[in-house]
């Protein structure tokens, strides 16, 4: 990965290359990867050695400190710079000769513990004796595909609140509190799925157990969101206001302090129009 990169068997890859999968490179998809195809031991793996090497890395930010490693060195070929030039030793065995005789904690399954066992101390998860670093993703400034239709139907109903063509430069434009409570969606929405991507790398059912929490929120959520209103707007400030207070229990998460905040439950249940379960316009 650092110091030789091929598209054959001895030929490193040309810069034109490099440059093509740079346009094309997506950092949190990357991640997303990592994170779902990487299992314990490789991932233990790779700590070791990256750390033998001199990179700072912690439990849970393998994932980060590969991506960056991936990123910097397409980087550096592109514009004709050595991918690194740092010294690198690559057996496993040398990174690891201190360590074998210490136990590492395994990653657990959400679904095995109880509640005494999950809690967060500073910015850390604790699920047992496993511990990792929250994921804290940052809203960015172009809506992701990720985002396409709940931000759809949310840019519909803001819009014609305040009639106007129900595209996203109208409302930047017009401003007031539509754009804020567009804006505001969207750092829900990035707050749900960064508490996604911690339990994901946090234990080997995070998926699942997120997936449990979502159906959980839906079920709270459906006989306010299938009542009479008089707009569109209408029904989704009282959904989302449900989803403030809706009483959640299929999942020790969600009873966590400081693990599900109000804006992951908007976030939620701005997930749910995504899932086509809830729907913020009637033509949707």
């Amino acid at each position: 990965m650092r110091q030789k990169w091929f598209t054959g068997a001895k030929r490193q890859i040309p810069q034109a290359c490099a440059q093509f999968w740079l346009r094309n490179f997506d950092q949190e998809r990357c991640l997303d990867f990592l994170d779902r195809h990487l299992s314990t031991q490789p991932i233990g793996n790779y700590h070791a050695i990256l750390e033998h090497n001199g990179y700072p890395v912690t439990h849970g930010s393998e994932s980060e400190v590969l991506c960056d490693l991936l990123f910097t060195g397409l980087t550096n070929q592109s514009s004709g710079k050595p991918i690194n030039d740092r010294e690198w030793d690559p057996q496993l065995i040398n990174a690891t000769a201190e360590e074998l005789a210490k136990p590492m904690a395994a990653k657990p399954r959400i679904s095995d513990l109880g509640p005494d066992q999950i809690k967060v101390i500073g910015r850390t998860l604790h699920l047992g004796d496993y511990t990792i670093p929250l994921v804290e993703r940052s809203v960015p400034e172009q809506v992701e595909r990720e985002e396409a239709e709940y931000t759809r139907q949310l840019i519909q109903v803001l819009c014609t609140k305040r009639q106007l063509k129900p595209v996203l430069s109208e409302l930047r434009n017009a401003g007031g509190d539509e754009l804020d409570d567009f804006d505001f969606a969207r750092e829900c929405y990035y707050f749900a799925e960064s508490l996604r991507m911690t339990l994901i790398r946090a234990s080997l059912d995070g998926e699942a157990e997120f997936t449990r929490i979502k159906d959980d929120m839906y079920a709270a959520l459906r006989p306010t969101h299938r009542r009479r209103y008089d707009s569109d707007f209408d029904r989704m400030q009282a959904t989302l206001e449900q989803a403030s207070m809706a009483q959640l229990s299929q999942s020790h998460i969600t009873n966590t302090q400081g693990l599900f905040s109000n804006q992951q439950r908007q976030g939620t249940t701005h997930m749910l129009v995504n899932d086509n379960k809830l729907r913020w316009v009637d033509d949707a």
